[in-house]
């Protein structure tokens, strides 16, 4: 585009040799010169084009910086916004604070049974899909994929041998929030408590399967909240570029559901993590203090 511009500006240029001529001759009169005969012309004939060359290059980086999707692609300290990419941990199914493994196994029936495509659809049959998520440990992934499904196109889900069963439920269950257009990939964990094993998967999804997706880094942001606190420092460690969002459940998983309902405010219950070193510590260590309250709580 730049180039196709210098080439008619030259020829414009090459065109109006008069004009120009005329043009340069009163500015250099005006300026008190007395070039040689022609110089005048010669010289804006040949500035000219060169200027309007460089005009050109800044309005197409102009332009192509107005085409690149402005929500979900800056972090804000108000607020978590949609992105296309996801990146979190599989957390072993249990339902916090609830000793009965009969209201477990009830639970996770009732998930599978509203997670096949059969089951229904629509507003109501959303909510009760999530009304169960959200009073179990997978609860703060499925508020995640429910905050960015409106975006949301690709899932990367760190998955441990403790969790592998339970894989293609969750599968199910994910394409239900994101109607079935974001694409689910488990990332293997042999160790859940290795920082280093985390932290090398993470930064491989970002060099690896987000270029793959077409994505830039930017629209893709990592889950900290579910995982052991080994995941949480590995995803932690993977993310400290400027250009890798992270982001935390900060109110706790019971701040999900409020007066029975699914909490529809999943904005304010998500934290975005700043990217410089000593923000990422402050926050890990209050996501930290957070889950031991809750621990406690249950």
């Amino acid at each position: 585009m730049a180039l196709a511009a210098f080439l008619i500006l030259e020829w414009l240029a090459h065109a109006s040799a008069t004009w120009i001529e005329r043009c340069s001759d009163r500015l250099f009169s005006w300026a008190g010169w007395e070039p040689a005969a022609g110089l005048a012309a010669a010289t804006v004939e040949l500035l000219l084009p060169v200027a309007v060359f460089l005009a050109a290059v800044v309005g197409l980086a102009w332009y192509l910086r107005r085409q690149e999707p402005a929500s979900g692609d800056e972090p804000s300290a108000a607020a978590v916004y949609p992105h296309r990419g996801l990146i979190a941990s599989l957390s072993l199914f249990q339902t916090p604070g609830a000793r009965d493994s009969e209201l477990c196994s009830r639970l996770r029936e009732e998930i599978a049974a509203a997670a096949i495509p059969a089951a229904g659809s629509g507003p109501n049959h959303r909510d009760h899909l999530l009304r169960l998520l959200y009073q179990t440990t997978w609860g703060p992934l499925a508020g995640a994929v429910e905050l960015h499904s409106g975006r949301l196109r690709h899932v990367w889900l760190l998955c441990t041998k403790q969790v592998a069963a339970d894989y293609p439920l969750v599968e199910s269950w994910i394409g239900v929030l994101t109607d079935r257009r974001a694409k689910l990939e488990p990332i293997p964990l042999q160790d859940n408590n290795s920082v280093r094993e985390t932290r090398l998967k993470v930064h491989s999804i970002y060099e690896t399967q987000v270029r793959l997706a077409g994505l830039r880094e930017n629209q893709v942001i990592a889950d900290m909240t579910s995982g052991t606190a080994a995941m949480t420092a590995g995803i932690i460690l993977a993310t400290l570029d400027e250009n890798r969002h992270v982001q935390y459940l900060s109110q706790g998983p019971k701040s999900l559901i409020e007066n029975g309902e699914p909490r529809r405010d999943l904005v304010s219950a998500y934290q975005y993590v700043a990217t410089s070193p000593n923000d990422v510590a402050r926050a890990f260590v209050s996501f930290l203090e957070s889950k031991t309250r809750t621990e406690k709580d249950d």
